[in-house]
């Protein structure tokens, strides 16, 4: 027998419907991207806000 959906579960697959086949919806996986990125330009505020973003809600979990 199979599990019932949680709500999780669904919002999950909207997120994949509308955000293609790689959404997540935690956003510190497309931070460290962003940052990794950024860091090869330089200094920007685009670099500073995503790691002080990066640093305050990602490295608590």
């Amino acid at each position: 027998m199979r599990n019932p959906l949680s709500a999780a579960d669904v919002v999950a697959g909207i997120g994949k419907l509308f955000g293609g086949p790689d959404y997540s919806a935690d956003p510190c996986e497309d931070l460290a991207r962003n940052i990794a990125t950024l860091a090869t330009q330089g200094d920007s505020w685009e670099l500073r806000h995503d790691m002080e973003f990066e640093k305050n809600a990602c490295r608590s979990q």
